[in-house]
Formats: C-alpha cells, sequence, structure tokens
C-alpha cells in the first residue's frame, strides 16, 4: 500500500556486501503499490550477490513522474525506463518471482531481464541464475520498445511464463540522441 515517487528505482531488492559473503532474500511480498519514477518501477538486482527467491509482486500501478529528473536521464520526460525487471549480476540465483496485476501507463522497455558476470563488481563472481519467472496479467497502455531477456554466453533463463500480456509500442514523437521521448 505505498506511493512512491522518486527518480530513480521506486522499488529495488538489491542484495550485495562488498564482495564479502552475502545472506539470500526471500519470502517478500509487495502489493497494493501506486509507483511514479523515472527509473524502473519494480527492479530485483542490480546488485545481486546474495541469492533472491520467493518474491511476488501483485496489483502495481506504474504512472509516469510528474516531473522529469533532469539531472539523471536528461532526455526521457519523465516516463519510467522499466516497468519489471529481474537481474543476476553478481553470481546470485534469481528464482520464484512472480509478477500479477501490473498496469504500466507508459514506459520504455515494460519488462528487462538479464543474466550477466559483472566480475568488477564482485571480481571472482561465476555466473548466476535466473529461472521460475511468472508474469501474469499485465497491462502496458503505452511503450518505446519490445521487452528484453539478455543473458551472457554459457548462461540460460530458464522457465519464464508470461501470459495475459497487452500492450501497445507508440511511435516517437521526439528523439534526442539515442533516447526517444514520448510527450
Amino acid at each position: 500500500n505505498c506511493d512512491v515517487e522518486t527518480g530513480d528505482d521506486a522499488i529495488c531488492l538489491k542484495n550485495y556486501n562488498g564482495g564479502y559473503e552475502r545472506n539470500s532474500m526471500y519470502d517478500i511480498y509487495i502489493h497494493d503499490c501506486l509507483l511514479r519514477t523515472t527509473s524502473h518501477g519494480v527492479k530485483i538486482g542490480t546488485e545481486t550477490q546474495g541469492d533472491i527467491y520467493d518474491v511476488r509482486v501483485e496489483n502495481i500501478v506504474l504512472k509516469k513522474h510528474r516531473t522529469a529528473n533532469e539531472r539523471r536521464y536528461p532526455d526521457v520526460g519523465g516516463y519510467p525506463l522499466v516497468a519489471f525487471s529481474v537481474q543476476s549480476n553478481d553470481g546470485a540465483s534469481v528464482h520464484d518471482i512472480s509478477c500479477k496485476n501490473m498496469y504500466v501507463e507508459v514506459v520504455d522497455t515494460p519488462l528487462f531481464f538479464i543474466l550477466q558476470n559483472r566480475t568488477s563488481i564482485v571480481p571472482g563472481a561465476t555466473l548466476g541464475k535466473v529461472y521460475n519467472i511468472t508474469v501474469d496479467n499485465m497491462t502496458v497502455k503505452k511503450c518505446v520498445r519490445g521487452s528484453q531477456i539478455n543473458v551472457s554466453e554459457f548462461g540460460t533463463i530458464e522457465n519464464v511464463k508470461i501470459s495475459n500480456f497487452r500492450f501497445s509500442i507508440s511511435k516517437c514523437k521526439t528523439t534526442k540522441g539515442n533516447l526517444c521521448c514520448i510527450r
């Protein structure tokens, strides 16, 4: 039941301890929230040194930020970069994640899933795992791009189920650099 407006990630689960052993994060329930951001709506990652699992995200409304974050994202125009993101970047196993009933007013990229190994952050880290991800009943009124699933060499993202996913890609009205702005 949160109402969040921010120029950074609205809700973000991170698990990092400067390269030292980190405990797992699990049994997390995020629900019935109104979010306004110029970054990610709900993000699992970027820092993922310890495992993250059993996360339920339900009944989320994501809207355009009322003012653009000119300092961080001068060309975005106030709308979110990503609606729902799942990441393993630093060796963690990220699994059993569900997102259900999300309404998105406007966003650049609706879904963004990534598995990579950032040894620059955690030296010696091995490639983590991403699996058992479910997205059900997501409506995106306007987006600039389709969703992305990115995997580093030798990795796999397994058992991803996306159902009842409705979105409309809008044409760019203004282009600034490599970014596209919906005004």
